[in-house]
C-alpha cells in the first residue's frame, strides 16, 4: 500500500496530466518582438482585430488616422498648415510628416517590443524609412496581414454602422484610398503578405488570424 505522501504525489500528477493545455503562442514568446502591418478595407473588421492582436501579444496598436487626430498639435509650426489640410480634405500627407508622426510612436518606450500598425506606409519612400527605422530600433521585418474582404461586404457593414462618417459618398473617397495603400503594400511585400478571409464571423476571423502570426513566428 502507498503511503500519504505517496498518494498524494499521485493524486497531484494525475491532475497535472489531466489539466488541459495551455494554448499554443497565448502571448508573445519570451524576448521575441514582433511587428505586424494591418491592411484592410474600411468594413473588414480590421481595428477590432488589431486591438485583439494588440492584447494577445502585449503590444501596442497605431492607426496612422489616430496618430493623424491625436499629434495635430505635436507637429512643429512649419508642418501645421500642412497637416490641417489632409486632416480636412482625406487626402494622403507628405512622406516627411508621415515618417515623422509615425516614428515618435513607434520609438515610444512602449513599442520596445513591438507594435501593430495600420494605415502607413503607402509609398516607397515611407516603406525604405520604416525599415530602416525598424532596423535600428532592432525590430524585426514586419509581418503582413492583409484582412480580405469583398467590396460588397464592406460596404454593407459601414452602411449597417451607421455611423456620421459612413455616408455613401464618404465610403467610397474611403475605399478609393484603402485600394491604393493596399496595392502598394501587395507589391512592396510580395511574397510576405498573408491573406485572411475577412468575411465570416468576427471569432472564425480571429482564429484564421492567430493561426497565420502563429505560422509566421515559427
Amino acid at each position: 500500500m502507498p503511503n500519504r505522501f505517496t498518494r498524494r504525489f499521485l493524486l497531484a500528477s494525475l491532475a497535472i496530466s489531466l489539466a488541459p493545455a495551455p494554448p499554443a503562442g497565448a502571448q508573445r514568446p519570451a524576448g521575441r518582438k514582433l511587428v505586424i502591418l494591418m491592411l484592410g478595407a474600411p468594413g473588414s473588421g480590421k481595428t477590432t482585430q488589431a486591438n485583439k492582436l494588440s492584447r494577445r501579444y502585449r503590444i501596442p496598436s497605431f492607426s496612422m488616422a489616430t496618430i493623424l487626430n491625436k499629434e495635430s498639435g505635436w507637429v512643429k509650426d512649419r508642418y501645421k498648415k500642412s497637416l490641417r489640410l489632409p486632416m480636412a480634405t482625406g487626402d494622403v500627407i507628405g512622406d516627411e510628416l508621415a515618417n515623422q508622426l509615425v516614428e515618435k510612436h513607434i520609438r515610444s518606450k512602449k513599442a520596445r517590443n513591438g507594435f501593430i500598425l495600420d494605415g502607413y506606409p503607402r509609398t516607397r519612400k515611407q516603406a525604405e524609412y520604416f525599415e530602416r527605422t525598424l532596423a535600428e530600433l532592432g525590430l524585426p521585418e514586419p509581418i503582413v496581414l492583409h484582412l480580405d474582404v469583398p467590396d460588397k461586404v464592406a460596404v454593407q457593414r459601414l452602411v449597417e454602422r451607421g455611423k456620421r462618417q459612413d455616408k455613401p459618398e464618404m465610403i467610397e473617397a474611403r475605399m478609393a484610398e484603402y485600394r491604393a495603400e493596399a496595392g502598394f503594400l501587395l507589391s512592396h511585400y510580395k511574397g510576405r503578405v498573408r491573406r485572411i478571409d475577412g468575411a465570416g464571423p468576427r471569432e472564425e476571423v480571429w482564429r484564421r488570424i492567430q493561426q497565420a502570426v502563429e505560422q509566421s513566428l515559427r
